[in-house]
């Protein structure tokens, strides 16, 4: 037990690294990238803390029903925080057309299964609504990997191949180790009866998938963080890049400010409109430019003939 609990408690510290780093990247940049990667990162610990917690009481038989139902209700409350956040990631960093209706959408299913659950409460007919969230997890893990490849297919990308290949394999690692996936057992474990015990034990799987995730995070954010670009405070955008790229006269604005290393907040204050309305002029310009942060706008202002 205490060698289960020592790996679980592994899991946890490289867990909260992750967390640290993607504040530190979020804090720095202002990317809504990585406040979504915190979102999803937040709801998966939340769930492997109810998945450790389960552990425990079950494992030391002291809990009462009432515990029992309190633990899994945080569960399916995790998971169903994870139905939002995981498609609200992808599409965010694949700047997938209409996702906001389809966030909506997804968010809709996770706000129904968990105030079903809730209402209830006690009913043998719960066991439906935790089966549907537990169940959705792998789908959503196909469809994401469907929307990376097809956007990468189709040249789509934004750019940024270390952070495609991250959700390309953490998706992968996904399908073979997160809990639920039903039909991976039923297609290899007849055929590989050893593999069963790895398998089939959510207790083990899911925090490998959890530590492997949050590694390649930490390495990820990391090495993000490590070649951002200076600002460029003595620079102004020229009018041959704003000709050559179709920057309407706010986006140089907002620009200029960008290179002289303003925050959003502060971007917002001197131009008197709202930070959304601010990473919404940032989300054209990047977009306009084809580059994937802030980083890689400098880079390119930087090395532009006509600045």
């Amino acid at each position: 037990i205490h060698l289960e609990l020592l790996y679980y408690f592994l899991a946890f510290v490289m867990g909260f690294a992750s967390l640290i780093f993607t504040v530190t990247a979020y804090r720095k940049t202002g990317e809504d990238l990585y406040k979504y990667l915190l979102l999803f990162l937040s709801s998966l610990t939340f769930v492997v803390f109810t998945k450790t917690m389960l552990f425990y009481v079950v494992i030391n038989m002291q809990y009462g029903l009432t515990t029992l139902y309190i633990l899994q209700f945080l569960n399916v409350t995790g998971h169903c925080s994870l139905i939002y956040t995981i498609p609200k990631f992808v599409h965010a960093f694949e700047r997938f057309p209409g996702r906001t209706v389809v966030d909506g959408v997804f968010g809709g299913v996770a706000a129904l299964l968990g105030s079903g659950y809730f209402l209830l409460w006690g009913d043998p007919r719960s066991e439906y609504v935790v089966s549907a969230a537990f169940g959705l997890i792998p789908l959503i893990m196909f469809y994401s990997l469907i929307v990376v490849l097809v956007r990468w297919k189709k040249g789509k990308k934004r750019g940024n191949r270390p952070f495609q290949t991250f959700l390309l394999v953490n998706i992968l690692i996904a399908i073979v180790l997160f809990p639920g996936f039903n039909i991976f057992s039923d297609l290899f474990i007849e055929r590989f009866p050893f593999i069963e015990n790895l398998v089939l034990s959510d207790f083990y799987t899911f925090p490998a998938f959890y530590f492997i995730l949050n590694l390649l995070t930490v390495i990820l954010v990391r090495k993000e963080l490590l070649r951002a670009a200076p600002a460029l405070p003595d620079h102004r955008v020229s009018d041959d890049l704003c000709r050559s790229y179709e920057i309407s006269p706010r986006e140089r604005e907002v620009m200029d400010l960008l290179l002289q290393g303003y925050r959003y907040k502060d971007i917002g204050e001197k131009l008197f409109i709202s930070v959304a309305t601010v990473k919404t002029h940032i989300l054209h310009i990047y977009t306009k430019l084809d580059v994937f942060n802030k980083g890689e706008f400098l880079k390119k202002i930087r090395e532009h003939p006509h600045l």
